[in-house]
């Protein structure tokens, strides 16, 4: 009986981390998809005459962007640009490309589903929590609150 319990316990605990393993495969394949169909054309077609690897207007490259990883790293750059779109400051009125509606709502979309993405594999995972030092007066508090 025990063993017929334990079996059934591992089987679904198999099962629920075969499932959620396969729930991330296809949202990390749907990013990456979006990476080489949306992303990077955009980014070549509308953003690197202006932001790329000759030309840095507002100290921004986004030519070292190549895959993924790099765009999920640099989320600060990608927050700029997601702001930056949304708000149809870039391009900009005289660029000699303009985006249609539909390539930027899909651009804006797959900043903010890597962005997601990148929340929800680092759920609950504080950074770096450096060491700090009590101040004179916070050393004092905590020795007399320790010593009565």
């Amino acid at each position: 009986m025990h063993a017929r319990r334990a079996f059934s316990q591992s089987a679904f605990l198999v099962v629920s981390v075969a499932a959620a393993v396969a729930a991330a495969e296809p949202a990390s394949r749907r990013l990456q998809s979006g990476f080489t169909d949306v992303a990077q054309p955009f980014v070549r077609n509308y953003c690197l005459a202006c932001h790329g690897p000759e030309k840095q207007e507002a100290n921004l490259d986004l030519s070292g962007h190549l895959s993924l990883a790099s765009v999920a790293k640099d989320h600060g750059v990608w927050e700029l640009v997601l702001r930056r779109l949304e708000t149809d400051e870039m391009p900009p009125d005289d660029a000699p490309r303009q985006p249609s509606l539909n390539e930027r709502r899909a651009i804006v979309e797959w900043i903010e589903a890597v962005r997601e993405d990148e929340a929800r594999r680092n759920a609950g995972d504080p950074g770096s929590v450096p060491a700090r030092r009590l101040s004179n007066s916070e050393f004092d508090c905590t020795v007399r609150d320790l010593t009565g």
